[in-house]
């Protein structure tokens, strides 16, 4: 029993050895442990902090650029004198500046760009005019009558009239066959000497004849020098302007610049022959178009009660995704247009700020919506 005894106690003593011995060894580690997990975290800490610092860098500078970039923009706006044009305006936007439209309002309300072209106002005077021939070339199909009296009026003191007569008539001339006759008359008229005058009605007659002209002439190599600087002189009127304004009204831009740009889509070689920047076309065509159709629902100053000043903001129209900014200045308010490809470009300096990093941003509107960046 006493054996028993002393082995039974010795036994517990070397437990107690041996669990002195564990805990001496294991509570250094578990300490060394701790402290390499609290380095290891401190370090992660460190790196975030110098990364956010870094980063923060990059934003803070990219927001200054793109703040800089928008000041300037509105600088233009506030550099444009109160009598120009705002054609003008909308071409250096759109060429210079990369908008995708431009709307001016007279600071009372009105719409004053894009201004739209209605000649209903020498409707009734030409009704008057050539009602009859009208009747025969239309309806009865008498194009050789009608072609008569479209002649009586070639001589008109009346431009308007006059123009309207040599087109008529050639117009005429040609459903007869006579189509050397129908281009000698359209052409009095496609080269008339009156553009020079500048009235709005004699440029959209001249730019019709013009166009009608190349209908004429197109795939007949008899007439291929007069094809060629007949769409030359097409293609210069578009979106010019003077001193008083452009030459023509915005849809008739829209009208006839498509029109030349399916001619150069069949004649690829006018592009490089006449060296015509046809890119720059198609883009004024398009902003123009797009600033037409989003005048429609904005007719008025007042209608863009709701924007906020010098703010870029999605506009709420249908079948457009279109962000804006409303600015006033002088005597006019200005909604210049950018699509949601460009307003990413607009932000494209903080594109380049993170482009060498494992970063990306989005950025989001006052609203919560998307604008650009990572969606």
């Amino acid at each position: 029993m006493k054996g028993s005894a002393n082995l039974t106690v010795g036994s517990s003593q070397l437990r107690w050895v041996i669990l002195l011995l564990v805990i001496a060894v294991v509570l250094p580690t578990i300490g060394l442990l701790w402290f390499i997990n609290q380095a290891v975290k401190n370090e992660r800490l460190a790196v975030r902090q110098k990364l956010v610092a870094a980063y923060q860098d990059k934003l803070e500078a990219a927001t200054q650029k793109t703040a800089d970039t928008w000041s300037k923009h509105l600088e233009f706006l506030n550099s444009i004198e109160a009598d120009a044009h705002p054609c003008k305006t909308f071409v250096s936007l759109v060429i210079d500046n990369k908008y995708n439209g431009l709307i001016v309002y007279d600071a009372k309300g009105p719409l004053i760009y894009p201004t739209m072209f209605n000649d209903s106002s020498s409707a009734k005077e030409m009704a008057e005019v050539f009602d009859q021939a009208w009747q025969l070339e239309f309806f009865e199909q008498k194009y050789d009558q009608a072609a008569l009296l479209y002649n009586q009026n070639v001589g008109s003191s009346n431009n308007y009239i006059h123009l309207t007569a040599l087109v008529s008539k050639s117009r005429c001339l040609a459903k007869l066959g006579r189509l050397d006759e129908a281009i000698d008359e359209c052409k009095k008229a496609a080269f008339s000497p009156l553009e020079k005058q500048g009235d709005v009605q004699i440029l959209v007659l001249i730019g019709n004849a013009r166009l009608l002209l190349l209908n004429f002439l197109q795939q007949n190599e008899k007439y291929a020098d007069l094809f060629e600087e007949t769409f030359k002189k097409l293609f210069s009127g578009l979106y010019i302007t003077d001193e008083t304004g452009p030459a023509l009204p915005a849809n008739c831009n829209v009208f006839l610049g498509q029109k030349a740009l399916e001619f150069l889509k069949e004649y690829p070689s006018l592009k490089d022959k006449l060296k015509l920047d046809v890119e720059k076309l198609d883009r004024l065509v398009a902003a123009e178009q797009l600033s037409i159709d989003i005048a429609r629902h904005f007719p008025t100053a007042q209608s863009l009660i709701t924007l906020q000043e010098d703010k870029f903001q999605q506009l709420k129209v249908p079948e457009h995704t279109i962000y804006s900014l409303y600015h006033k200045s002088g005597k006019n308010i200005y909604l210049l247009l950018l699509s949601q490809e460009n307003i990413c470009s607009a932000f494209g300096d903080y594109q380049r700020a993170f482009a060498d990093s494992d970063s990306v941003y989005r950025i989001i509107g006052g609203s919560g919506r998307f604008v650009a960046g990572v969606s």
